[in-house]
């Protein structure tokens, strides 16, 4: 987890969307700060119930959190929209902020 903590930031950095938010401080004076973890219990946490689904429940995940979206969002059911949508987005370049 730790390496993660401190390549998240440089990645996100160089996202120019991210970068321009004004909510989102990843930086100190010098370099980017490394994020902060906490664990949240796994019945706080949506799980999936397919196998094959755990990459799209993730980028949900990063989504909702992202977004201040409630994790209760994140379910079984919306999993292939999800995908279908994630595809044509990655297709097409559709990268929303």
């Amino acid at each position: 987890m730790r390496p993660m903590m401190k390549m998240l930031p440089y990645y996100l950095l160089s996202v120019d969307r991210v970068r321009d938010r004004d909510d989102l401080d990843l930086s100190t004076t010098t370099k980017p700060r490394d994020f902060d973890v906490r664990r949240l219990p796994p019945d706080v946490v949506p799980q999936t119930s397919k196998s094959g689904d755990c990459g799209i429940f993730v980028v949900k995940h990063l989504e909702c959190l992202l977004a201040d979206i409630p994790l209760t969002n994140v379910v079984d059911a919306v999993m292939q929209h999800s995908r279908d949508k994630l595809c044509v987005d990655l297709f097409y370049q559709n990268i929303e902020p």
